[in-house]
């Protein structure tokens, strides 16, 4: 009898191979790190959004001075009700940016305007944990700092 032998792969043949291919899968999976991009995309729309809202700002400062204030809003919705900006950004997450009129508690009542100003929100892949990436008006810096030094304007740690 004569035997008939058919050329194919035997299933552990395909086991291996399939084997292989998710190990390789794997290993460019964590190269590439997908979470970490997205993070880095994340921070550029970031600070895409901040250098608006800063030149906002400073139209806004500047339109003030016209009329003898010269001062920045109370709330990031000013910018929008005086047609610098046309519409509010939102952060990443949906969240809102962080606006301090400085100094505390300035009202821009009659002769009390806020003369600074600070911007700033969370990064999601920060240089250093907890850093935020902030925008000073006495300062005219936008960079990664700590919200502290955000807001207290220490120029050094810009």
């Amino acid at each position: 009898m004569k035997r008939i032998y058919q050329k194919a792969f035997t299933l552990i043949e395909l086991l291996i191979v399939v084997a292989i291919l998710g190990i390789l899968s794997a290993a460019v999976l964590v190269a590439i790190d997908p979470a970490a991009k997205i993070g880095l995309a994340k921070d550029a729309n970031i600070k895409s959004d901040m250098s608006s809202i800063s030149n906002a700002m400073q139209a806004y400062y500047t339109t003030t001075s016209l009329d003898g204030t010269g001062s920045y809003p109370l709330t990031m919705q000013g910018l929008v009700d005086e047609e610098e900006l046309k519409t509010l950004p939102k952060t990443p997450d949906g969240g809102e940016y962080t606006l301090l009129p400085l100094p505390s508690g300035c009202d821009n009542t009659v002769g009390n305007y806020c003369d600074d100003a600070a911007v700033y929100t969370a990064l999601k892949k920060p240089k250093v944990e907890d850093n935020v990436w902030c925008w000073r008006a006495s300062m005219g810096k936008i960079g990664e700092t700590t919200e502290a030094n955000c807001i207290a304007g220490t120029p050094e740690d810009f």
